[in-house]
């Protein structure tokens, strides 16, 4: 299985700067008045142009790693308790990878 984490990251040097078309600087996150990300929408892209960068993280995870399922499961809470299971696994094999590289990005 083959794991894939996109991070938003910052710009590199040569399009620190960048402009668009129009002679306007690039922006590059939301953030509201506590400092949070909160995403950009089609009005904020309305009013102004973003260049976001990405840093792609591409992994496997290894195998036996998530629970077998042997036949699909019949019924909603066999189908959340064999979620709830993948999840378990999963979600700890994605903070172990991504974390180190969102402190970092935080660092800068």
């Amino acid at each position: 299985m083959v794991a894939t984490v996109d991070l938003i990251s910052p710009r590199p040097g040569p399009l620190a700067n960048a402009r668009s078309a129009d002679g306007d600087y690039y922006r590059d996150t939301y953030l509201s008045s506590w400092g949070v990300y909160e995403g950009i929408s089609e009005e904020d892209v309305s009013k102004a142009p973003y260049l976001l960068t990405t840093s792609r993280l591409v992994w496997q995870l290894p195998a036996g790693t998530v629970p077998k399922i042997e036949a699909v499961p019949v019924g909603s809470g066999r189908i959340f308790d064999a979620a709830v299971a993948c999840l378990r696994v999963l979600v700890p094999a994605l903070n172990r990878q991504v974390e180190p590289l969102i402190e970092r990005l935080e660092g800068l």
